[in-house]
């Protein structure tokens, strides 16, 4: 900083880095003077004066200054400011202490088992019990066991076959399906909460998805449209990068962020997004084979809607801990 005229009575004085021209060495290899006076060429109120002190290397790191003794000039605090602040100015890129709960639909919210089982059986086809159904793997639910697959096999062979058995699922879904006991409740209150932000990332099948939800959430008087954030997304999309968008839309702190799935995925989906997991075991997923089967901890899986969410309220420290 340029010294103003305003300055000129003033004597400042200056503490450079070991570089500088104006510390000059003096014979003694343990000493540096330091002459202390303006140095925009007025002349200073007193005559300079020589100080003798340790020579202490600031090459490294500028804030060594501090330990000789404080700065007394702006110009030192531009200096240090110009030094830190590259440093510092992403140290808080979070804008504010908001939190966030990222929820999935079937599975999760949204009791899809006994929907897809009503739909199933509108065609002359069953799926089996939920325990059976759980273990399971991907297109092999939808299939049945040994007893169910060669019926479910032949009602669904053909695209018309598939058509209908779609068309059927969405109807269910939009007039009978319903959110898991307590779930309602939860939302309605994570909604109301003003420093929460919510969303929804959802694999539904159904045709026009976001229709299909908006539909059902409605029947449990939730607008979808609330949501802070809301995605159908392909089945085949990593949900990875959807929980992350959602997260930095609102520049959200990570810690501060929690994402619900019911599936090995969803749980793989929170951690890559840096969010906290919690993972449901009365969906898609039976607990045993999330713990045992993939790995994934005993300790973050609700095995009962309650269980769910009680654990949110302790963690987003809703009134009571609990959702009334």
């Amino acid at each position: 900083m340029t010294s103003t005229g305003k300055q000129r009575n003033r004597t400042i004085s200056a503490y450079y880095p070991i570089s500088h021209p104006r510390l000059n060495a003096e014979s003694s290899p343990n000493s540096t003077r330091i002459e202390t006076g303006l140095s925009s060429g007025f002349p200073p109120s007193t005559t300079p004066q020589t100080t003798r002190m340790p020579v202490v290397s600031t090459a490294a790191d500028p804030a060594l200054i501090f330990k000789t003794q404080p700065p007394q000039s702006l110009t030192m605090a531009f200096m240090l400011l110009s030094y830190f602040w590259p440093k510092m100015k992403f140290m808080t890129p979070f804008k504010n202490s908001e939190r966030m709960v990222i929820f999935d639909a079937d599975g999760t919210t949204i009791d899809a088992f006994h929907a897809i089982e009503l739909a199933f059986l509108q065609h002359g086809m069953d799926i089996g019990d939920i325990d059976r159904f759980q273990k399971r793997r991907k297109l092999f639910k939808f299939l049945g066991g040994l007893r169910e697959f060669p019926t479910n096999l032949r009602h669904q062979f053909g695209k018309q076959s598939r058509k209908r058995l779609l068309e059927t699922l969405t109807e269910v879904y939009r007039k009978e399906a319903g959110l898991y006991p307590g779930i309602a409740t939860l939302l309605r209150t994570l909604l109301d909460t003003s420093d929460i932000r919510v969303g929804l990332v959802t694999r539904n099948v159904t045709n026009e998805p976001e229709q299909t939800l908006r539909c059902l959430f409605s029947r449990h008087d939730i607008d979808i449209g609330e949501f802070d954030y809301f995605a159908c997304i392909p089945l085949k999309k990593d949900k990875a990068g959807y929980l992350k968008e959602a997260r930095q839309s609102f520049a959200i702190n990570p810690a501060r962020t929690f994402a619900c799935g019911d599936e090995y995925s969803d749980y793989l989906a929170a951690v890559g997004a840096a969010m906290h997991p919690f993972v449901v075991s009365y969906g898609f997923e039976d607990g045993s084979r999330l713990s045992k089967k993939f790995g994934v901890p005993e300790e973050i899986i609700s095995n009962t809607p309650a269980e769910l969410i009680d654990r949110l309220g302790q963690a987003l420290d809703l009134k009571g801990n609990k959702v009334t």
